[in-house]
């Protein structure tokens, strides 16, 4: 029998076993708390196979509904990388369609790279100019060193192995280079389910395929364990946050509707044929909206700054700004 060892911390001891989780359809594992990190992972580990049930066609819908959301967020990020340096190299591990990425070509002088674990996606994002990747970061057959900025953006609490993507990454950064990390507050996302839903029974989390939980002190000490020093760490969505914590008005009632066994059931596992996985893309494109103002965003994206700025005690998310430190970690 595989005893459960914490892919954060590795701790080989001290867990809680805090209930039956619903990964993906059909799929269940148990949710553990490790007692030196404070923050929650799935036992056992969900294999490739697994993974794979939850990225079924309709979780990229909505990656062509917000082309335009992403688009200018990718034109912001451009003018702060070309801030830090005038020409350097970016990569977006979960580049999904690519549209980010678009507008950090048209906003800079960088080049830009993606990842993109789905052939049919990654294809899409290229056939828009842009050179997307399909292998995980970790067996990215690249030399050390080739990139001056990577973002990833609510991945890693997908992956199962986090230490080994951070080590990865350290790898790919040049010296001094940033590794810039989104990720939910693991203990508040995961709360709901674990207080709403009767011990035992199976329950669904807020969102589908998180395999790992973060702490607060589990993302130091993977930073430490990788060889990055963490240069700023912000938390933000506090009214996300108190939702999760069934403070907020209404959450209880919500958040019962989305996590309780009943929802589980009703998740149901498909797979399309090759023909009419092209037309699932033909459908999504036209999802694209009209293109809005620029102005619109701007005044979006510099409220969002704005609002990001003021330290809360309890948010929903984390970000992370890693920088590589030269020595690489031995652990």
């Amino acid at each position: 029998m595989i005893s459960p060892v914490c892919p954060v911390c590795n701790n080989l001891a001290g867990f809680k076993r805090a209930g039956a989780i619903v990964f993906a359809p059909k799929i269940i594992k148990e949710a553990l708390e490790c007692d030196n990190c404070q923050g929650f992972f799935l036992f056992p580990i969900p294999d490739q196979a697994e993974i794979a049930q939850v990225y079924q066609p309709d979780y990229y819908r909505g990656f062509f509904r917000n082309w335009w959301k992403d688009y200018y967020r990718g034109k912001s990020v451009g003018k702060k990388l070309s801030r830090l340096k005038t020409k350097g190299k970016f990569l977006d591990v979960g580049c999904a369609i690519g549209s980010m990425l678009a507008g950090i070509k048209e906003s800079c002088d960088w080049q830009v790279f993606g990842i993109e674990m789905d052939e049919k996606i990654a294809s899409y994002a290229r056939k828009r100019g842009l050179t997307v990747f399909t292998q995980p970061l970790e067996s990215l057959n690249l030399e050390d060193g080739s990139f001056d900025y990577i973002f990833a953006n609510n991945v890693i609490e997908h992956i199962p192995l986090p230490l080994k993507f951070l080590k990865a990454a350290h790898r790919l950064l040049a010296p001094d280079g940033v590794l810039q990390l989104s990720t939910p507050n693991g203990p508040v996302d995961i709360y709901p389910s674990l207080k709403l839903v009767g011990a035992g029974e199976p329950k669904l989390t807020r969102h589908t395929g998180h395999i790992n939980f973060f702490s607060r002190k589990g993302l130091y000490l993977l930073a430490e364990r990788s060889g990055f020093t963490i240069k700023r760490f912000k938390i933000f969505h506090i009214k996300t946050a108190l939702k999760c914590r069934l403070i907020w008005p209404g959450s209880k009632r919500k958040l019962s509707k989305q996590i309780t066994p009943e929802a589980s059931q009703n998740l149901e596992s498909f797979e399309l044929k090759e023909s009419e996985r092209s037309l699932f893309l033909e459908d999504f494109e036209k999802l694209i909206p009209p293109k809005p103002p620029a102005w619109l965003y701007n005044l979006r994206s510099w409220s969002r700054r704005l609002y990001r700025a003021f330290p809360v005690p309890l948010g929903a998310d984390f970000e992370v700004i890693l920088r590589r430190s030269e020595r690489a970690s031995q652990q």
